[in-house]
């Protein structure tokens, strides 16, 4: 199956969340795809990027 990115931007998301004790969180909306994408990115930024501290050996 081949999925074009056109056909990917024009989805619909629903997202619901489950919170650290297991449950499925009461709230939906656009509210919750922004907090879902936020904390996505910065999980990704905090674990993926290195900080101004690392320096690369001069050879």
């Amino acid at each position: 199956m081949s999925v074009t990115f056109q056909k990917i931007t024009r989805q619909v998301l629903n997202v619901r969340v489950i919170d650290d004790h297991g449950h499925l969180e009461e709230q939906e909306g656009l509210g919750v795809l922004r907090d879902v994408l936020s904390t996505f990115w910065q999980h990704i930024f905090a674990s993926l990027t290195l900080g101004h501290v690392e320096k690369v050996p001069n050879t």
